[in-house]
């Protein structure tokens, strides 16, 4: 991934706010934060019945993230190959690199520790040469949308290519939970239990598939928390039109359980497809950096 590794070490195009002189500026698992360090179930395992985990992440003494090994579970059914990366800091920036020393994406961030800018590829994780960039725009102080770009490697034509919408977040009134998921033609609706809330939780387990890699291992990092709720989901419905792939899948979460301090430990959802019925039971392990 030599462009990958080019375009990250410039800085990700030389974005102002950062400034590739700047030590270390992100601190992993900041004080008084907790984060989910893994999320398991029986349901991503295809050959046998024994309870596998979806991701686990790595932290040294200092709570800063050091490695992070992901599966990418197929849209309606199990697809568990796991994937390990090792994750290194420069400036406002995060790098993940494979075993191999192959670097296969890069995070920037402003000094607000949000996340801004991304360089990697399309599916994510592989060695393909369809390399991208991804700008974050944000509304309210809300993570709105995700835009695309063609890595631009033209040296014949100098101007850029195109940005195209790559994910929209909508949410409900008070702007606590995502409401619906836009991937161009598929979408995702989520509905909520407006009378009860978690402190913290996470649903690990979404719905497009393996192709969304990229968006799975935002969510897996929480660097995107605006995509975690305040209030307990009660069902997700993604939609796809009769050309798409799976059409239409439906799930509903119960039996939520929070620990002491609130944060959402495990739960069931129950899967409804014209192919596939029945029901997961999720864990998430959480660790709180002093």
């Amino acid at each position: 991934m030599k462009r990958i590794l080019v375009a990250a070490t410039c800085c990700m195009l030389i974005i102002a706010i950062t400034g590739c002189q700047k030590k270390d500026q992100w601190p992993w698992g900041l004080q008084k934060r907790c984060d989910y360090v893994e999320a398991s179930s029986k349901a991503i395992s295809n050959e046998n019945d024994q309870v596998l985990p979806l991701f686990t992440k790595t932290f040294d003494n200092s709570g800063k993230l050091t490695k992070i090994r992901a599966a990418f579970r197929n849209i309606v059914g199990a697809y568990y190959v796991l994937e390990d990366f090792n994750v290194s800091y420069q400036g406002y920036s995060i790098f993940f690199t494979r075993p191999s020393g192959d670097t296969v994406a890069a995070l920037q961030f402003n000094n607000n520790k949000k996340l801004i800018w991304a360089v990697t590829n399309i599916p994510f994780g592989t060695n393909g040469s369809q390399q991208y960039n991804f700008r974050f725009l944000y509304q309210a102080g809300k993570l709105k949308s995700i835009e695309s770009q063609d890595f631009l490697d033209n040296e014949y034509d100098p101007e850029p290519n195109p940005w195209f919408p790559y994910l929209q977040l909508s949410y409900d009134n008070g702007f606590k939970n995502v409401s619906r998921l836009d991937f161009g033609s598929a979408h995702i609706d989520y509905e909520y239990d407006h009378q009860k809330k978690a402190k913290e939780q996470f649903y690990p387990d979404e719905m497009y598939g393996e192709t969304h890699k990229f968006w799975y291992l935002l969510k897996y990092l929480n660097v995107v928390p605006d995509a975690n709720p305040e209030n307990l989901l009660k069902r997700s419905v993604y939609s796809q039109p009769e050309e798409g792939y799976p059409n239409n899948f439906e799930r509903r979460y119960s039996d939520h359980k929070l620990d002491g301090s609130g944060k959402l430990v495990s739960y069931w959802q129950k899967n409804t497809w014209e192919h596939q019925n029945g029901s997961e039971f999720w864990t998430v392990k959480w660790n709180c950096f002093k």
